[in-house]
C-alpha cells in the first residue's frame, strides 16, 4: 500500500507547510513510458508514489468564503 501511505504522508506534509505559511503542489506519481528506464537506473525497482514541491510563492490563490457548518449539517 505505498500509494496510500504516500498520501498520508503528503497530506500532513501540505497541511504543515500551509499552516506557515509555505506553499505546495503534490506531483502526480505517473511516470512517462520514456522515462521509465531513466528512473530504474536512478533508483532501482523502487515505487515512486509521488512528490511535494516546497517553497514560497509571490501570489496566494483567493479562496471562496467558507460556509458555515450550520448551513451544510442536516
Amino acid at each position: 500500500m505505498p500509494f496510500l501511505d504516500t498520501g498520508f504522508l503528503a497530506m500532513n506534509a501540505y497541511l504543515a507547510c500551509e499552516s506557515i505559511n509555505i506553499g505546495c503542489c503534490y506531483i502526480n506519481p505517473n511516470i512517462r513510458e520514456e522515462n521509465k528506464e531513466i528512473f530504474r537506473k536512478k533508483f532501482g525497482k523502487k515505487t515512486f508514489c509521488g512528490a511535494l514541491a516546497i517553497g514560497h510563492y509571490n501570489n496566494k490563490s483567493n479562496y471562496s468564503p467558507k460556509i458555515k457548518k450550520e448551513e451544510i449539517l442536516l
